[in-house]
């Protein structure tokens, strides 16, 4: 059975984000998921935040340095944020996110770069 554009839509929006996700691992920053009602508490974890992102139609993810956090000595600054909306073409699944984050996110626009060439 052929999958529906829907599927390979879901899909290229998952691809995404997990390497969004793995990205900031990578680095060491940690993250939080506002889904509009309720914002997560802050996680390495990116199963966790890829299920609490896809349950909902949009969501921002809200990112830490952990470097930041011992200069500045709080928890709560966040370096900035990421708002995924779902539901779209898929490799535009990034709709938006602060310009103190472009340089880490230039992996991941090569990504979403290929993924789009290739449909």
């Amino acid at each position: 059975m052929k999958p529906t554009a829907v599927a390979i839509r879901q899909t290229i929006e998952k691809k995404i984000v997990k390497k969004t996700l793995e990205t900031f691992t990578e680095l060491g920053y940690v993250f939080s998921v506002y889904d509009g009602g309720e914002q997560h508490p802050v996680t390495s974890n990116i199963e966790e935040a890829m299920e609490q992102i896809f349950a909902v139609d949009e969501a921002h993810l809200h990112v830490f340095s952990p470097k930041l956090q011992e200069e500045i000595g709080t928890s709560n600054k966040c370096s900035g944020w990421i708002w995924f909306v779902m539901g779209n073409d898929g490799w535009d699944v990034i709709c938006d996110y602060t310009v103190g984050l472009e340089e880490i996110l230039k992996p991941v626009e090569k990504y979403i770069d290929n993924i789009a060439d290739s449909l």
